[in-house]
């Protein structure tokens, strides 16, 4: 199955930011930091991810990502965690903890996804 790819309505625009700020909460209130930006420094292209530091679990974000990249580390960071899942918002819980997600293809409208079918 091809997906197409072209210029993002404004509604998905609107709805991937929106998820990004809305991930960022639920993770500082798990007591995870969160810290965004350009990840180029002195010619030098740091990577994104999870980190410890003094102590406190860090995740770390270039703020080019794109959006299912970011999603990656989110997914990857609640995976690790033990906490009570239903903080997650019910909308977001196939986004964050289903096996197998496509965020290009995830609904906006709150709906669940619908499974590919194998070709």
């Amino acid at each position: 199955m091809v997906i197409p790819f072209g210029p993002k309505k404004t509604e998905r625009i609107n709805w991937e930011k929106e998820t990004l700020v809305r991930l960022e909460k639920l993770a500082k209130s798990l007591g995870i930091r969160v810290s965004k930006g350009k990840l180029f420094y002195a010619g030098l292209k740091l990577n994104p991810g999870r980190c410890s530091l003094r102590g406190e679990t860090w995740l770390i974000l270039d703020s080019n990502q794109p959006f299912d990249e970011q999603v990656d580390l989110y997914r990857e960071l609640f995976q690790d965690m033990e906490f009570d899942e239903s903080v997650i918002p019910e909308d977001l819980v196939d986004l964050l903890l289903a096996e197998e997600v496509n965020p290009f293809t995830y609904p906006i409208d709150g709906s669940k996804p619908v499974p590919e079918e194998p070709d």
